[in-house]
């Protein structure tokens, strides 16, 4: 039986499960919530297929940054539906008009995510946002080669350890295929976010949640259907400080081979931290920073340059401010102890006994009276700024 990468190097992309001509491959999850693949020795032949496309194993080439640009969609409305300057939506919505086809993150009806196919403006609205968890891949590789076979347009949006394990599944590049990596902070497993959920709106369907949006910044609104069941700053949720301080992260995130100023896909797409604004006027709150690593990504901002704007920027100053250009998310203290309570205990008795529950009650008291004036000044400053 053929041996696959070190579990704790594992990316859990999916590659390997969907490339198996024997189906003998699994990703299942082990006792802290994390996935890695499992072989059936009964089915696998050792082929070596899995091996030949790891993303870990066999690395894909990785591109110099070409140009940088902080930006973001002039249409005001598609951008205030976005995360951040809306250039993803602008990408995909050129692509469905086109008659292609987008590959994007979703959620699920149980509240969790997945990659999935959309074709139609009404399917993309769902895919907005940012979501701070692992979303399955399924069997989206292999649609994708079956698309672009047929010679449609594929857009595919993803982290780059899938945008690393979808070229590994199709084994050359096609020019009907334009790809997009996020800069990526690193992902929870999709369990932690099930049991969280369970904890919190238990009972509830049609789970949606949104991390970012561009009026409340970093806050968490969670929703079942149109209804509103919670709204929490960052500072003041436990699943969400949890992640964004990387105590609950994939083992592999700590090391991760693709958090450089090397990217995978034709562009890059994140938050534009670290932008020096002197001189510049009329940007947004939270402007999108672009990265070009292809000739196929330049292409594409060539195409939208009459939607876009785009202010060109030096690649040093996008990787000064943007840590995972640098290195991987580092690995936090709290980490072992808390998988220690995860595994005795699950998520939510883990973020309670490592002291994570109490810190976020601190910060939601501190929240909820500085609130007011803070989102005075907020305002209006966005009031001077937005247009």
């Amino acid at each position: 039986m053929i041996a696959l990468c070190d579990t704790a190097r594992c990316v859990a992309c999916g590659a390997c499960e969907q490339i198996c001509p024997r189906d003998a491959i699994r990703l299942r999850e082990d006792s802290s919530g994390f996935l890695s693949p499992q072989i059936d020795p009964g089915k696998c032949v050792s082929c070596g297929a899995c091996r030949k496309i790891c993303p870990v194993l066999t690395p894909p080439d990785a591109h110099d940054i070409l140009a940088c640009y902080a930006g973001w969609t002039a249409n005001r409305q598609e951008r205030r539906g976005s995360s951040s300057g809306g250039i993803a939506y602008a990408i995909s919505k050129k692509t469905i008009h086109d008659g292609g086809v987008v590959f994007a993150c979703r959620y699920t009806s149980d509240g969790e995510v997945e990659q999935t196919c959309i074709e139609t403006l009404d399917e993309l609205e769902a895919a907005r946002g940012s979501k701070y968890l692992k979303s399955a891949a399924k069997d989206t590789y292999r649609r994708t080669k079956a698309f672009l076979e047929k010679g449609r347009k594929v857009l595919w949006i993803g982290t780059p350890c899938q945008i690393a394990g979808l070229y590994g599944c199709l084994g050359k590049r096609y020019g009907n295929l334009l790809t997009v990596d996020l800069i990526c902070h690193g992902a929870p497993p999709a369990r932690y976010w099930r049991e969280y959920l369970d904890h919190l709106v238990s009972g509830h369907r049609g789970i949606t949640c949104s991390f970012r949006d561009n009026t409340n910044g970093y806050c968490m609104f969670v929703r079942s259907g149109k209804k509103l069941l919670l709204k929490r700053d960052w500072k003041s949720d436990p699943y969400f400080y949890a992640f964004m301080y990387g105590i609950d992260l994939n083992e592999s995130c700590y090391s991760c081979p693709f958090a450089s100023a090397e990217r995978i896909a034709d562009l890059t797409l994140g938050d534009f931290w670290g932008l020096d604004r002197k001189g510049l006027e009329r940007v947004p709150f939270f402007p999108s920073m672009i990265l070009v690593n292809t000739q196929s990504g330049r292409k594409i901002l060539d195409v939208l340059q009459n939607e876009l704007v785009l202010i060109e920027r030096d690649v040093s100053e996008a990787v000064a401010g943007n840590a995972q250009l640098r290195q991987p998310t580092p690995r936090h203290a709290l980490r072992g102890p808390f998988l220690d309570s995860y595994r005795q205990k699950g998520f939510y008795a883990a973020l309670k006994e490592t002291g994570i529950t109490e810190t976020c009650r601190k910060n939601l008291l501190k929240y909820r009276i500085k609130q007011p004036l803070y989102f005075f000044y907020k305002n209006l400053w966005k009031s001077s700024k937005d247009f």
